[in-house]
């Protein structure tokens, strides 16, 4: 149980990063489901034709009777899209986060544009590779082993691990995105494979568990981005363990995402008729000018759907901009703890 458990919650710690505010919007469901409907639906769902023949070759071998399947409970939670993408495709910057905090002994290691070597501390070592990526789902494919006390001989395995997000964000409203992930769980050795599939049950709550503690506490992360930008400023400038140019890319979506947020609770110019204007002049002109005032002056289109803002590249000439937006909001708001509301079963180590 010990093995598998430590396989699924590596893999959860390092791949997942969904965000998600200081609390859902409802009591979440806590159970997950490993039923062969649902592991047969989560097998057609997965875009095979979209990734290159010797990866399908890859996925297919662990999805070909795993030795594990689960579908982790649905989130809905209110989140930046784009702040979601780029931690997904960057775990290492959650992994340093916790690292700061002293509640983990995750380590990764970025080895290339697209994968990462992450070791828990006690034993289980696994290369990830994020094989397929788009706004709406995201898959990583990773190999590793356990090797400690638990088990006499070093046991090895693969895990698919896909992620589906939707975008729910409403016109003008908060921004918000439903997300599961299903994990596929392969080991090579028969004794650990047949220990997975009797204790599945069990490995299964604790996994269930640690994502929904893991998407609240990233929900503070987004949080302190929004509403305090000197904080997350701060928290960048502290990151030792992630590339430059990944703390770089994460200075500019915290900034976009107080930037949007600072733009949406400025007071807006509300609609009404010529009628109720009052006597005196709205503007300081000369009387002999008049300003003409319709009600089209002061009509908001609320039919306008917002665009997404770009993440800004710290690698050309905005550079300048974006340092000037986080110097700007430094002074904004009063720093605000980040803490987990829980510790996660994989941080208690």
């Amino acid at each position: 149980m010990h093995v598998a458990s430590r396989w699924l919650l590596v893999a959860l710690s390092c791949l997942w990063t969904m965000s998600a505010r200081n609390a859902l919007a409802t009591e979440p469901s806590v159970e997950g489901v490993s039923s062969r409907a649902a592991r047969n639906a989560a097998t057609q769902s997965i875009p095979l034709a979209g990734l290159k023949s010797n990866v399908r070759a890859m996925v297919a071998s662990v999805l070909d009777n795993p030795s594990y399947f689960r579908r982790m409970p649905t989130q809905q939670i209110d989140c930046d899209p784009q702040m979601l993408t780029f931690l997904v495709r960057n775990p290492e910057v959650m992994v340093n986060i916790w690292d700061m905090m002293g509640i983990t002994k995750v380590t990764t290691n970025r080895t290339s544009p697209f994968s990462f070597q992450a070791d828990d501390g006690v034993g289980t070592l696994c290369d990830c590779s994020l094989i397929y990526s788009n706004d709406q789902v995201h898959i990583y494919f990773g190999t590793g082993s356990y090797s400690g006390s638990m088990t006499p001989r070093k046991v090895t395995g693969r895990c698919v691990c896909v992620l589906y997000t939707q975008d729910r964000t409403q016109v003008a409203g908060e921004p918000s995105v439903v997300g599961t992930m299903d994990v596929f769980l392969k080991l090579d050795n028969f004794g650990a494979d047949l220990l997975t599939r009797t204790l599945g049950p069990f490995v299964g709550k604790t996994a269930d568990y640690n994502f929904v503690e893991t998407a609240r506490f990233i929900a503070q992360i987004y949080e302190v981005c929004r509403s305090s930008p000197a904080t997350a400023q701060n928290l960048v400038m502290k990151m030792d363990r992630v590339d430059q140019s990944v703390r770089q890319e994460f200075a500019g979506v915290a900034a976009r995402v107080a930037i949007r947020s600072s733009q949406e609770s400025s007071p807006q110019p509300s609609s009404f008729e010529e009628d109720d204007l009052p006597d005196h002049d709205l503007f300081s002109v000369k009387q002999s000018d008049p300003v003409p005032l319709t009600r089209s002056s002061f009509e908001i289109d609320r039919n306008i759907e917002p665009q997404p803002m770009p993440v800004w590249s710290m690698n050309d000439s905005s550079n300048t901009k974006v340092n000037q937006e986080l110097n700007y909001y430094s002074g904004f708001a009063a720093p605000s703890s980040i803490k987990p509301e829980k510790l996660n079963v994989y941080m208690r180590r």
